[in-house]
């Protein structure tokens, strides 16, 4: 709650980026914007750190002596990463929260990852069609390979469970939205961004029918017309 997500992502990513609801993209049949996500308030964030034991000081938050730090870790390669740890690190400053940035070479990225040597990190995933990507991901199962967090949830994988092997799309749909609002309330990430992929095409060519994931399924189809 003390990250103002839609000024961070349009400030990096461009006016047509979204925050999403949750670890997916626009690109997934399971897209819902209407999904109830933390809404960015720092009132609630500073009485959230206050119910937690820290308390403030004119630089910073306390517990037991120990001020309130957090170390963002991005990869080197990613111009776009290191921008939004930039503006994270300025609105967390803003609520007394410390924070410092590093920035390492990719391949020491993902070990430092895979070893959970991290505070915090800014990471990027492509999404497949299905959301059984998301075990490895968000659920117990994915210890070890993308959880990097190791955030567990038995009833978030219980739903998600119930996501993969539904056998109709309203089922899915249902279990989907209660997965995802048991995320979004535990909340053992923040979805920062997903991308708005734009095509161009000359008015010439007609007929034009995308499909995200096999974007030439159509293309014998397509038609153009003489100048």
């Amino acid at each position: 709650q003390g990250s103002d997500r839609a000024t961070l992502v349009k400030a990096v990513m461009g006016p047509e980026s979204v925050v999403p609801p949750g670890p997916l993209s626009r690109l997934l049949w399971l897209w819902d914007e209407t999904m109830p996500v933390p809404a960015f308030d720092t009132t609630a964030a500073v009485q959230i750190l206050g119910e937690a034991g820290w308390v403030r000081t004119d630089a910073s938050w306390v517990k037991d002596d120990v001020p309130l730090s957090l170390d963002i870790l991005v990869p080197a390669t990613s111009a776009t990463r290191r921008s939004l740890a930039v503006l994270l690190q300025e609105q967390w400053g803003r609520i007394g929260i410390i924070a410092t940035i590093t920035s390492v070479d990719f391949p020491v990225f993902q070990e430092r990852l895979s070893r959970g040597r991290f505070d915090t990190f800014i990471g990027a995933w492509l999404d497949e069609p299905h959301p059984r990507s998301l075990r490895d991901q968000w659920t117990r199962s994915g210890w070890g390979r993308l959880n990097f967090t190791k955030y567990a949830n038995p009833r978030f994988d219980v739903e998600l469970d119930a996501v993969v092997t539904a056998t109709t799309p309203e089922r899915a749909r249902a279990a989907w939205a209660s997965a995802l609002t048991i995320l979004n309330q535990d909340v053992p990430a923040i979805w920062l961004y997903t991308l708005t992929n734009v095509a161009v095409l000359t008015p010439r060519v007609g007929d034009v029918v995308f499909e995200p994931f096999e974007w030439a399924r159509s293309l014998a189809r397509w038609t153009i017309q003489s100048p």
